[in-house]
């Protein structure tokens, strides 16, 4: 990155910018946007974290844990999209029982799939908002079953307080090439605790870096924090 009184020139994997065409573009007008940018800044510039044995970790390890090795994504996460894939670690050719439920007296979805994914369409079935809605997935005919995991939908009021920023950051921010600004959409859902999406950015954000080895680290870092988060 480049540093001048108009903001940041970002370079990487994704080709050259010509700066006589970034002219009065480079700043950031929005407030927000400005603001997160500033946050995904400075971890960048933070002193790098040192476990090498960590980041040498296969990432379908980092999406489990010790205490599940089964389910993958998404982690424990507020959503307000109307869809969500849930994913899992396949294990020989098992048949794979996926359920989503508040209570064990109110399920809303039960099938039993051959494969490692399933898509949802939680609007179609009529989902709750404003509490969590538990995921598993056991392996058909043996006790092994993942950890539930909460996916929290919000409803329309409390998903605009978070959507209508993004939609002011994303209007300013190339994400298609910028590293950076992928980054600080990142940052910026992790802390509304939007984890299935923090994920995807962080994920581009280090595929768009050409493979860094400190987005990586930034990457990883948000990985050994996915799982923990406790929605309330």
């Amino acid at each position: 990155m480049i540093e001048s009184p108009k903001g940041y020139l970002e370079f990487n994997i994704g080709g050259n910018y010509v700066i006589s065409e970034y002219v009065n573009e480079i700043a950031l007008r929005s407030q927000i946007a400005s603001e997160y940018a500033s946050k995904a800044r400075d971890s960048l510039m933070k002193s790098l974290r040192k476990d090498e044995k960590r980041y040498a970790t296969p990432l379908i390890d980092l999406r489990t844990d010790n205490k599940d090795l089964l389910s993958l994504y998404p982690p424990p996460t507020i959503i307000y999209d109307e869809s969500i894939t849930l994913k899992w670690r396949p294990m020989d050719d098992n048949i794979y029982i996926v359920k989503m439920y508040h209570t064990e007296q109110s399920q809303y979805f039960y099938r039993e799939i051959n494969g490692d994914q399933v898509t949802v369409n939680m609007r179609s079935l009529n989902f709750p908002t404003d509490r969590c809605i538990y995921w598993t997935v056991t392996v058909k005919g043996s006790e092994y079953s993942s950890v539930p995991k909460c996916v929290y939908i919000l409803n329309i009021g409390e998903s605009s307080n978070i959507e209508l920023p993004a939609y002011e950051m994303r209007e300013e921010f190339n994400l298609e090439r910028s590293a950076l600004h992928n980054l600080t959409m990142a940052i910026y859902f992790e802390e509304h605790k939007v984890q299935y999406k923090a994920e995807e950015y962080y994920e581009k954000a280090w595929s768009l870096s050409g493979n860094s080895e400190r987005y990586k680290q930034i990457y990883y870092d948000f990985m050994e924090r996915r799982n923990q988060l406790v929605i309330d």
